[in-house]
Formats: structure tokens, C-alpha cells, sequence
């Protein structure tokens, strides 16, 4: 190959060489540093193969004759890389597979309780922190009675929302000490991760925090079977939201998953800041109930902004769970008073 009529010295080859190395083998990116096409750096590729140039070391570089430098340590195989890519997806699947229906075995034979805690916001200054620390303590005090947080403990803002915090009392290393007590004042049955929860990797300071204890904590949603010896197991599918919204009802999310999905006891949700509570039978004679919580985030300014209609009942939703009632309405007992939630609870474990 020649250049203005002359044909090109070895030292200009390997020019072109080193062009193609440092533009990782790509002809058209090493010719737009040479100020050529691509055509012509594959014409003198082709030509310093005939002449038998390469990239030696001590030819391009005269450091390396002075000084040898150490290389890194070789990368792993590629039948070391599909291995370890074998182990990750194993594990994966596994992980994917528990998360489906976590099981629960439930080790006393009768009734439990569960709380069904609403997006509490607890760093906001909406929150009703005092009927929040209340209905903890009710459910603490109480043998056999857990809570399910169905997300958005603390605002956590994120992005261009991080300006709220200056609309707020409540700095963000508050709001996590605030979060680490709530969730101190009773037994977790579940934690779901909000919107909120995952923004700033927030998910993982909550896994830090109920890391002592068996808690499920899953973003998003859960599904979980309530398993008594020699009893039907009660399920329990919660997220923070279910997919499908109508102005008619605020679980019809509930009911599109109960149509087109699972079929389980209880479903529930929060995310929106309202109630409501149906019971839908199938026609298999099974009852599923279906909530939507509204939280302790009693004012929200956001709410007013918009003009959302106030739509609650309470902030949580109490249920007593018996799988030995031979009517299914009555296997799922819902109180939004706490303390009569847990008065019952006590007086039916009490029976013989």
C-alpha cells in the first residue's frame, strides 16, 4: 500500500497497529484516528501481516527495555465463567422459587392475629405517630399477634423530592432511628418495601434492621402460607399496590389479581391512602378478603394539592386468623379496633 504515491514504512504500519489495539479492533474507530477509512486500515492490517509486523514490545515501547513492569492476574476462564454463571441462576432459583410461597409454620394450634400496618411515613410530620406507637404496643403485649407492614415507612425522598425535607421536622438519620423503634415495638410477621422504601437503596437499611429476627422482608410484595398441623393453610398475598385501578373500587387491583392470578385468603395492599375491606367468594365455597389500608399519614398535603377525597376506616386493620372454623367467611375475622382484636384473640386461645 502506498501513501502519496510511496509505499508505507514499517514504522507507520505499525502506527496503524497501535491504532487498532487502542480502538479495541475496531477498523472504523482506528481509522478516524489515522484520518483514513475504514477500507485502508484493513488494507494496511493486511499488509503488516505479510510483512510480519506485530506489536513487540520492545520495538514500540523502548521503556520496556529499561524497566519491566507486572502484569495483572489473568481473568478467570470462559469454562470458569459459565460455571460460576451456573451457581448464580441455580441460587437465583432457589431464591425465586422460596419467594413464590414463603411457608409459615405456625407452631401453637390455635388462632393467631395480624396487624395490617398501612404506610405509616413515620419521618413525616403527618404522621399519627401517636395512634401508630398505640396499636404496636396493643399487638407487643398480645401473645400470638403479629404486624405486616405492607411499605413506605419513612418518606425517604429521592431526587428533586429531597427539597421536602425542608418542609419537614424530621431530618433522614431521624427517620431511620424513628423506623428501627416501630419496628422494634412488636413481632413482624412481614415487611414489604414501598415506592418510597426502595428509592435510595432504602430496602437494604431495613434488612439491616430486621436482620435479627426471622421476618419476611421482600420488595414489592409477598405471598405467604400460614401452615397449622394437621390444619388448611391460610395464604397471604400482600404488596404494597396491586396492578388495575377504577374509580368504582379501590381494590380492584385485588380483585383483577384474584381473576387472573392467585387465588388466596387474604390479599393487601396500601400505597393510596385509603380503606375499604370486601369479602368475595369463589365458587369453590372459598371466602378472600380483600383490603386496602390507608395508614398512619393522617395529613397529606400532597392529598389536598390534588383534591383526593378522604376515604378511611382506620389506619391498620386487625385480623384474627382461626383455620379451624368450618364457615370460610369466618376462618378471617377483621376488627379495626386493636384492643377488641386482641381481647378476642386472648379469649379464643384460651378456649379448650
Amino acid at each position: 500500500m502506498k501513501s502519496n504515491g510511496k509505499p508505507l514504512s514499517d514504522e507507520e504500519h505499525i502506527e496503524t497497529l497501535r491504532a487498532l489495539q487502542a480502538s479495541d479492533g475496531n477498523l472504523t474507530a482506528a481509522g478516524r484516528v489515522l484520518g483514513i477509512n475504514r477500507a485502508s486500515v484493513r488494507d494496511r492490517i493486511r499488509q503488516a501481516e505479510k510483512r510480519g509486523l506485530t506489536l513487540d514490545p520492545k520495538r514500540i515501547d523502548p521503556l520496556s527495555q529499561e524497566i519491566k513492569i507486572s502484569q495483572p492476574p489473568p481473568n478467570e476462564t470462559i469454562e470458569e465463567l459459565i460455571e460460576r454463571k451456573k451457581r448464580n441462576i441455580g441460587r437465583s432459583l432457589e431464591h425465586e422459587q422460596y419467594a413464590s410461597l414463603v411457608p409459615v409454620e405456625v407452631k401453637e394450634p390455635g388462632p393467631i392475629g395480624l396487624c395490617l400496618i398501612g404506610d405509616p411515613h413515620i419521618d413525616d410530620d403527618g404522621c399519627d405517630i401517636i395512634s401508630l406507637e398505640r396499636d404496636l404496643k396493643i399487638i407487643g403485649k398480645t401473645p400470638g399477634f403479629f404486624a405486616g407492614h405492607v411499605g413506605d415507612l419513612t418518606n425517604n425522598w429521592v431526587g428533586r423530592l429531597q427539597r421536602l425535607y425542608a418542609h419537614q421536622s424530621t431530618r433522614f438519620d431521624e427517620g431511620l432511628r424513628l423506623m428501627e423503634w416501630m419496628l422494634g415495638l412488636c413481632p413482624n410477621l412481614f415487611v414489604i418495601n414501598g415506592n418510597h422504601d426502595v428509592w435510595n437503596n432504602g430496602a437494604d437499611l431495613i434488612r439491616f434492621i430486621v436482620r435479627p429476627s426471622p421476618t419476611i422482608h421482600q420488595s414489592h410484595g409477598a405471598r405467604i402460607a400460614l401452615r397449622w398441623p394437621g390444619r388448611q393453610e391460610i395464604r397471604i398475598h400482600a404488596r404494597h399496590d396491586f396492578a388495575g385501578s377504577s374509580q368504582f373500587s379501590d381494590t380492584h387491583g385485588h380483585k383483577r389479581e384474584l381473576l387472573w392470578g392467585h387465588r388466596d385468603h387474604i390479599l393487601v395492599a396500601g400505597h393510596k391512602h385509603v380503606d375499604e375491606a370486601r369479602c368475595e367468594p369463589s365458587i369453590d365455597g372459598m371466602a378472600h378478603w380483600l383490603f386496602r389500608v390507608s395508614g398512619y399519614k393522617v395529613i397529606d398535603e400532597y392529598a389536598k394539592e390534588r383534591n383526593f377525597r378522604p376515604k378511611r376506616l382506620a389506619p391498620s386493620v386487625s385480623l384474627v386468623i382461626d383455620p379451624t372454623q368450618k364457615i370460610p367467611a369466618e376462618q378471617v375475622k377483621p376488627f379495626w379496633c386493636h384492643q377488641t382484636a386482641a381481647d378476642y384473640l386472648t379469649w379464643l386461645r384460651g378456649r379448650k
